[in-house]
């Protein structure tokens, strides 16, 4: 029995250790598309991250760089930009929806994350960020898809964050770990 639960903490360890320094990566079949937060992200094997990327800018490419290709799921994080240029969180969520549904008519399976916390002007997105991320989740709901909580995980982390938005390694550890938690995308 020792011997067992000591060989399943190895096993732990290392798969902890793989999430943690990026050696293991998603599937080929899940397709990441976000703004600079999913491009800094060594976890997603094809990532269509775009710095300074708002959502509508992610639903322009969307078509192309999601439709066209035989994925089975579709990591969709954006929204930061969307915040920090103040566009309207409606906005935001009509852009989310939208991907969400070109996604399911393509027998696609959508993933919405919430937003990581924006520390830049000493919490003045916080806010904005927690009123999105609502929103994120209602929508979500609403559509029957799966949302990762990345606001929760990252709050209270400073040492996640490395400029004010974007994250470091341990940060994106961390995100790996909550989405692993809410959905296999190996």
């Amino acid at each position: 029995m020792i011997a067992r639960l000591s060989r399943n903490l190895s096993i732990l360890t290392i798969a902890l250790f793989l999430i943690g320094c990026a050696l293991n990566k998603a599937s080929s079949q899940v397709a990441f598309i976000g703004d600079s937060i999913t491009e800094g992200w060594a976890f997603p094997r094809v990532n269509y991250g775009v710095h300074g990327n708002t959502t509508a800018q992610m639903l322009a490419r969307f078509p192309q760089q999601i439709l066209t290709h035989p994925y089975k799921t579709v990591h969709i994080l954006g929204g930061t930009n969307d915040v920090l240029l103040h566009i309207p969180p409606e906005t935001t969520i009509r852009n989310l929806d939208i991907m969400i549904e070109l996604a399911q008519s393509h027998n696609i399976e959508p993933i919405v994350g919430e937003i990581p916390p924006i520390l830049l002007d000493h919490g003045a997105f916080s806010a904005a960020v927690l009123d999105l991320d609502n929103r994120i989740r209602n929508l979500a709901a609403l559509r029957h898809v799966a949302v990762v909580n990345y606001y929760d995980v990252i709050a209270g982390r400073p040492d996640a964050i490395g400029d004010g938005v974007h994250l470091k390694r341990r940060g994106y550890a961390v995100m790996e770990g909550q989405l692993l938690s809410t959905r296999n995308v190996f």
